[in-house]
């Protein structure tokens, strides 16, 4: 399982609706086998935040308590990260996991076993932030083998990758 995360440069993740577009796209989309798709776990507000539902060549999971959702292609609703991973293990066509949000979640599976590794965006700006990434919670685990600077739209950002070295 994987972790996808932007943030400001204070660890801002939330209100500001951030997303490094391109690498997004390209982490959550790209498979090593054509017969294959990665799948998105997500909760349930940043499933509400997508401008496009689901996103498309993925398989999308929601986890929500609260939320209904019909049945559609490529979506799953569940209770909880471990019902994800158990419907996601059971599917044959599935190559790789990613967490993309929100702030509960992103911050919960930092300590999940399977964590493996991290996709960490930082925005280099200071932006109206309402919830924070602890950035710091992934030092003593995680070795940072990635730091590549960026920009998207005059946007400079830090594309950093980070692995587990701690079980």
């Amino acid at each position: 399982m994987n972790l996808i995360v932007a943030c400001d440069k204070d660890g801002g993740i939330g209100k500001a609706n951030l997303v490094d577009t391109a690498n997004f796209r390209r982490l959550t989309c790209e498979t090593r086998r054509p017969d294959k798709k990665n799948a998105v776990i997500m909760g349930r507000k940043t499933w509400e935040s997508l401008s496009q539902r689901p996103l498309p060549d993925r398989m999308n999971v929601v986890i929500s308590s609260t939320l209904l959702l019909e049945e559609a292609t490529d979506v799953l609703c569940v209770w909880t990260l471990e019902e994800a991973l158990k419907a996601l293990s059971a599917m044959d066509n599935i190559e790789d996991v990613y967490v993309i949000g929100g702030a509960t979640l992103s911050n919960a599976v930092i300590d999940h076993p399977s964590l493996s590794t991290v996709y960490l965006t930082v925005i280099d700006a200071g932006l109206d932030c309402d919830v924070f990434f602890p950035i710091c919670d992934i030092v003593d685990d995680f070795q940072q083998i990635c730091n590549v600077d960026a920009s998207e739209n005059g946007v400079k950002m830090s594309l950093q990758i980070f692995i587990r070295v701690n079980p």
